[in-house]
């Protein structure tokens, strides 16, 4: 059985990062990619980069429903990739979200991300 002061910390830190991800009025720096078709489903990803890795929520569209899921990852399972058309790809652990166009805001986080080694 899994107890103790670390683990209800833990518990309440991961809880803490998908409150920021599902609050579309967040002021902390949230990566949002909305991706698909009436055909394939659309579908909003929210990343929140944390330093040593990443919160990652998956919602059924813009309008951030339920959570479809929710997982924390390695810094090495996020990939940005800034394109020469200003676009982005995006790869979340093996899964490629290609050309996103990115606007004047999403370009500045993304800007600091690339920058900052992510």
């Amino acid at each position: 059985m899994v107890s103790g002061n670390a683990w209800y910390a833990e518990t309440a830190q991961v809880q803490d990062w998908l409150a920021i991800l599902k609050d579309p009025f967040t002021s902390q720096p949230v990566l949002e990619v909305s991706t698909g078709s009436f055909w394939t489903n659309f579908r909003t990803y929210r990343l929140l980069y944390l330093g040593t890795c990443w919160a990652v929520a998956k919602f059924p569209s813009k309008n951030l429903g339920p959570t479809l899921s929710y997982r924390i990852l390695s810094l090495s399972a996020i990939r940005l990739t800034r394109l020469e058309d200003g676009k982005l790809d995006l790869e979340i652990d093996g899964r490629s979200i290609r050309g996103v166009p990115l606007s004047p805001q999403l370009n500045q986080h993304v800007a600091s991300l690339i920058a900052s080694g992510v």
